[in-house]
């Protein structure tokens, strides 16, 4: 048969069960050098202001997961029954030659 296969970040998994990964993963992200930004000065955000970006962010783009989800899924029924319908006209062929051998002989 087939088999469904769901991905989900961490952080998703986290918040289901209620667990706040989010702090560790931000916590775990390498700060930014004022070197690598081209001389230009970065503002350091504190721990609120980047858990409220990630909380926006993610959830502006878990619609985005659900649709490209759904996408997925309703190809995959196409390709099923696309691939029903090959099988099913291949037999059809075949027995009008058969049926043509039949009525010539």
């Amino acid at each position: 048969g087939h088999v469904g296969e769901v991905e989900m970040p961490a952080a998703e998994v986290g918040e289901v069960l209620g667990i706040a990964a989010k702090e560790e993963a931000l916590r775990e992200a390498a700060p930014v050098d004022s070197d690598s930004a081209g001389g230009m000065t970065v503002a350091a955000l504190t721990l609120e202001e980047k858990l409220a970006i990630a909380e926006i962010v993610r959830d502006e783009i878990r619609p985005l997961r659900r649709e490209i989800t759904a996408y997925k899924e309703h190809n995959n029924l196409q390709t099923i029954l696309g691939g029903l319908g090959y099988i099913v006209g291949l037999f059809g062929v075949g027995f009008y030659f058969a049926a043509l051998r039949k009525l010539a002989a």
